[in-house]
């Protein structure tokens, strides 16, 4: 289940409700993979109504991210407890988090959606400073200071904050950026 800006939506902050899903002609043996954002009602609501025809619920998220407080970590788990069968987490460490509060091993589980850093550290290890600084003087960009975004490229980044910065001079003139990533905001930039 996502958001599909093809029905409509209903915002009253913090809250969203979205018309259109429907569990019509599924029933035991199904499976419907919710997001685990509890500030998406109708996704609730769907869940519930699963549980309710027998429909297994994977619940898939951020079961604690970087803005959540204790509070809304405790409502969500909770939450979740009760509506889903299977908990997926983006990560090992989201799979060991679960855990210590208490999921039990069989019913937690990573999908490793995140970067695997080994052919990265292996990429790095072949980069001496004297390599780096060989590279920088061929770019002409060895006095400069950087500026890196590793990101996924969407409109929440607010990258252009730091490119109007840069264009105003409002950033010192000897710092560059350089922007590794990709997302739906790419074609906002006009980069490619």
């Amino acid at each position: 289940m996502r958001y599909d800006y093809s029905h409509s939506i209903f915002k009253f902050s913090p809250f969203v409700w979205q018309r259109g899903f429907s569990l019509a002609g599924m029933g035991k043996g199904d499976v419907v993979v919710v997001c685990g954002d509890i500030h998406q009602l109708s996704i609730l609501w769907i869940a519930f109504k699963a549980k309710l025809k027998g429909i297994k619920v994977v619940w898939w998220g951020h079961h604690k991210s970087s803005t959540s407080n204790d509070a809304c970590v405790f409502i969500r788990l909770c939450i979740a407890r009760i509506l889903s069968d299977v908990m997926l987490a983006y990560t090992v460490t989201g799979v060991k988090y679960l855990l210590k509060k208490g999921f039990s091993e069989g019913r937690v589980f990573a999908t490793g959606n995140t970067i695997n850093q080994r052919p990265i550290k292996t990429a790095v290890s072949h980069w001496t400073s004297e390599k780096l600084r060989t590279w920088q003087d061929a770019k002409g960009i060895s006095s400069n200071r950087l500026i890196l975004c590793c990101s996924m490229l969407r409109s929440k980044v607010q990258l252009d904050v730091i490119i109007r910065a840069l264009s105003l001079g409002i950033i010192p003139s000897d710092v560059i950026m350089a922007v590794i990533g990709d997302g739906d905001a790419l074609p906002i930039w006009g980069w490619r």
